[in-house]
C-alpha cells in the first residue's frame, strides 16, 4: 500500500498537527498524510461479501419494528460514552491473520461469545467463553478463502451455534475439518451436542439514512438508536468499505487516537461496534476550531489484534459520526476536495444505507436431536443441502424446514462425518411428541454419489430411534413411539424407569432433556421420589404395557 508524498510542513499549536496550505487554503494535514492508507487492512483483502437486502426474508429476521420498544421515549438522555469492550462478557481482541475471515470473528467470536456471556452472568474474564471463528468461517466459505456473507453466519450461530476456540482454535487451515481436528470423536460430539444449546435466536437491523447531511453534531437525534443500543448492553456488526482517510483525533481523556474521518470505498470488511464517544474530536479541516460535525465517534472492534490495521488504535478502529453522512457536514476550508476517491458513506457496503446488525440469544432444551453420517466424494459444496420435518406415522407427507448443510471438505473436497441438528419447533412442547410420528431428512440437488445414514438421539446421544429406512428422493426416516415414563426408550414403562429416577437423584446417573421430561412422570415440573413411586404404582395397576 501506497503512502501520500510527504507536503511542506507547517508549525500548528492545536493537538500538535501540523498543515499546509494552496494558494493560501489550509489542505490535509501532515499527519493526514502520514496517516492517510489505500486500505483500512493490515492485509489486503476483503472479507465480507456484498449483502444486499435479501436478509430481510429469512425467518428468523425480527426486523426493525422491536426497535420502537428499545427506544423508548426518545428524549431519554444518553450517557457521553459507553464502550462495552471493557466487559468481562468481551472477548480479547482476535486476529484473523491473512486470511477473509472478519465476517466469523465479528459475528462469532466477538458478538455472540458476548452476548452468551451476557445470559450466562459472566462477572470475571476468567470465567468468559469465547467461540471459534473458524467453526462459523469454515462452515460458509465453501472450501474457498475468499470472504462470506454476514448472514450466513448468523444462519450457522442460528442452526448449529457454534464450538468454542479452545476446542477449536482459528488458524490458517480454511478448509473443513483440519486434519489435527476429529470433529467425529466423542469429545467433540458432545461439544457440538452443547453447541445446540446455546443458538442465536434472532438477529436484527437498523440502518440509518443513505442521502444528505443527516447527522451535524454529536447529539443528532438520528445516532440515538445506535447509541442507545449500545447503552442497553448490545455489541453491533456493521459491514464497511475498505478505504478511509484518517488522521490524529483526541478522545475524552485528551489521549491521542487515530480517527477514521471520510471513506472512499473499496473492498468489504466487517467488524463489530462495541461503543461510542460524543467528546473524541479530529480537526477534519485544519483550522484549530471544534466545530460540531468533526466531534463523536463509534469505536469499533477489529480483528487483527491489539496492533491492528494502520488506522486503529490498540486494535479498535474510531469511525467519526460524520462520515456516515453521504455530504459530510464540514464545508470550511474545503477540506475534501484536496483528497484522493469519491467519499461514500462508512460502516454502508452494499447495503441499502448504512446497517447495524445486532442479535438475540436463547437457551435450548434439546429433545430430538437429527444424527447424520454422510460420506460423499462431492467437492460441489454449495449443492450441499438437507431439509428436515415431521409427518404424522405412515402419512409420508411431511412437512420440512430448510437447512444449508455444513460445507465440507478434506483435500479434494470429500467429507466423511456426522452432522448434528435441533429439531427445534418441530418438536416442541415435546410432550405432544413422544408417539405417532415419523421424522425425515432430505438431501437435495446432489450432483454426485453419495450414502448417509441417520437416527434420532437425545442430548447425551443416546439413540431414541435407529438408522432409518431409505426412501425415494434421497430421503429417510425413522418412526418414535415412546411413552411417559419410558426413560429408556424400550415403547414399555417397567421397573428399569423407576430405577433410572432413583439413580438419578442419587447423582449416579444423567438425564438427558428428554429424559427428564419423560421421568417427570406427575407433571409438576421437577423429578423426586415420587415420579420413581408414581411408576412402581402405574406398572403395579397393569400400565407396563
Amino acid at each position: 500500500m501506497l503512502k501520500k508524498a510527504i507536503s511542506i510542513v507547517a508549525s500548528f499549536s492545536v493537538l500538535c498537527l501540523s498543515a499546509y496550505t494552496k494558494d493560501g487554503v489550509p489542505m490535509a494535514s501532515f499527519a493526514d498524510d502520514l496517516y492517510q492508507e489505500d486500505s483500512i487492512y493490515a492485509i489486503e483483502r476483503a472479507g465480507a461479501l456484498p449483502e444486499g437486502d435479501a436478509y430481510k426474508d429469512l425467518e428468523f429476521y425480527g426486523g426493525e419494528a422491536e426497535i420502537n420498544n428499545i427506544n423508548g421515549a426518545s428524549t431519554r438522555a444518553l450517557p457521553s460514552f459507553v464502550d462495552l469492550s471493557t466487559s468481562p462478557c468481551f472477548p480479547p481482541l482476535g486476529n484473523q491473520g491473512n486470511s477473509g475471515a472478519c465476517v466469523a470473528f465479528a459475528t462469532t467470536y466477538y458478538q455472540f461469545s458476548y452476548e452468551v456471556n451476557r445470559i450466562n452472568g459472566v462477572t470475571s474474564p476468567d470465567d468468559r467463553v469465547v467461540y471459534s471463528p473458524k467453526w462459523t468461517y469454515n462452515s460458509i466459505n465453501l472450501g474457498v478463502d475468499n470472504g462470506s456473507y454476514m448472514t450466513d453466519a448468523y444462519t450457522i450461530l442460528s442452526n448449529f451455534g457454534a464450538l468454542k476456540s479452545a476446542d477449536l482454535p482459528f488458524d490458517s487451515n480454511y478448509q473443513w475439518i483440519p486434519g489435527n481436528t476429529n470433529l467425529n470423536s466423542d469429545e467433540m460430539i458432545e461439544e457440538r451436542m452443547e453447541a445446540l444449546e446455546t443458538r442465536v435466536s434472532t438477529f436484527y437491523s437498523y440502518s440509518l439514512p443513505s442521502t444528505g447531511t443527516f447527522i451535524d453534531n454529536p447529539n443528532d437525534s438520528d445516532l440515538f438508536t445506535i447509541k442507545n443500543l449500545l447503552n442497553l448492553g448490545k455489541v453491533l456488526t456493521i459491514t464497511t468499505p475498505i478505504t478511509y482517510n484518517y488522521k490524529n483525533g483526541v478522545d475524552r481523556n485528551n489521549s491521542t487516537i487515530k480517527v477514521n474521518y471520510r471513506c472512499r470505498g473499496g473492498g468489504g470488511h466487517a467488524m463489530t461496534v462495541v461503543g461510542y464517544d460524543d467528546n473524541v474530536w479530529c480537526d477534519v479541516n485544519d483550522n484549530g476550531v471544534a466545530e460540531d460535525c468533526e466531534k463523536g465517534a463509534f469505536k469499533i472492534a477489529n480483528s487483527y489484534g491489539t496492533s491492528g490495521a494502520s488506522n486503529d488504535t490498540n486494535g479498535f478502529k474510531w469511525v467519526l459520526y460524520d462520515a456516515l453522512n453521504e455530504v459530510s457536514a464540514n464545508n470550511i476550508n474545503n477540506w475534501e476536495s484536496y483528497l484522493s476517491g469519491t467519499r461514500v458513506q462508512a460502516l454502508r457496503y452494499e447495503t441499502s444505507s448504512p446497517t447495524f446488525w445486532y442479535i438475540s440469544v436463547s437457551k435450548n432444551d434439546v429433545h430430538y436431536v437429527g444424527e447424520i453420517e454422510i460420506d460423499t466424494s462431492s467437492n460441489e459444496l454449495s449443492d450441499y443441502q438437507f431439509r428436515f420435518g415431521r409427518s404424522t406415522r405412515g402419512s409420508n407427507n411431511p412437512s420440512y424446514a430448510n437447512f444449508n448443510m455444513l460445507p465440507a471438505t478434506l483435500g479434494a473436497g470429500t467429507y466423511k462425518g456426522k452432522i448434528l441438528f435441533d429439531y427445534d419447533y418441530f418438536c416442541s412442547p415435546i410432550s405432544s411428541y413422544y408417539n405417532g410420528y415419523d421424522w425425515y431428512v432430505k438431501f437435495t440437488e446432489f450432483a454426485t454419489p453419495y450414502t448417509f445414514n441417520f437416527k434420532v438421539v437425545d442430548s447425551l446421544e443416546n439413540v431414541i430411534s435407529g438408522y432409518g429406512t431409505s426412501n425415494a428422493n434421497h430421503t429417510k426416516s425413522v418412526n418414535i413411539g415412546i411413552k411417559h415414563g419410558d426413560l429408556d426408550y424400550n415403547s414399555m414403562i417397567t421397573p428399569t424407569d423407576s430405577d433410572m429416577i432413583l439413580l438419578y437423584i442419587a447423582g449416579e446417573i444423567e438425564l438427558s432433556n428428554l429424559q427428564y421430561a419423560l421421568a417427570d412422570f406427575n407433571r409438576n415440573g421437577e423429578v423426586t421420589m415420587a415420579d420413581a413411586a408414581a411408576i412402581l404404582q402405574y406398572i403395579g395397576q397393569g400400565g407396563m404395557k
